[in-house]
């Protein structure tokens, strides 16, 4: 069984507030993430099922690792450690956020679709700009490649398409 990452956020405020019911959740690699139940409240869809089945405590995600899962649980872990009325939260956001989305394309991906499905809002957002970014930067790349260049030197850099192999040939 498995913690969630956000147990290396300080969570004080959370523990008096609230009682210590935890939900957890079981990845494809069959390993059990252990959530507190005001950190699984983050999310739209979790908080419906813990509605509709308030005894059943354990929830399955067979299409996502328990790296993905635990990624998506530290976000909403951070975000429910802080207050609102904390004088440097905006910052405080800001700074997570920049750390947060330096991952690779592909956990990118991965992340932005288990905050869809969990309807975690934010974390959706944050994803949307994180992965729209490093598409930007991609295409702004491969646009240097070929700035200042003639014709010529772009038909040697990007070969013309052969269309003699057609692979959809009617017979």
């Amino acid at each position: 069984m498995i913690f969630c990452q956000m147990n290396k956020i300080h969570l004080p405020s959370l523990s008096s507030r609230v009682n210590l019911r935890t939900i957890v959740l079981i990845s494809s690699d069959k390993k059990r993430i252990v959530v507190p139940y005001i950190v699984a409240k983050k999310s739209k869809a979790l908080r419906r099922m813990m509605k509709i089945f308030p005894t059943k405590i354990t929830f399955y995600f067979p299409g996502f690792e328990s790296k993905i899962i635990d990624k998506v649980m530290s976000f909403c872990a951070y975000h429910s450690s802080l207050s609102k009325k904390d004088l440097m939260f905006k910052q405080k956001i800001q700074k997570y956020h920049a750390t947060y989305v330096a991952l690779k394309f592909e956990i990118l991906i991965k992340v932005a679709a288990l905050a869809n499905i969990l309807e975690i809002q934010p974390l959706l957002e944050l994803m949307g700009w994180a992965i729209q970014r490093k598409l930007c930067r991609r295409n702004s790349d491969m646009d240097l490649l070929f700035v200042g260049k003639s014709l010529e030197n772009y038909n040697k850099k990007v070969p013309e398409p052969n269309f003699e192999d057609n692979f959809l040939q009617l017979t």
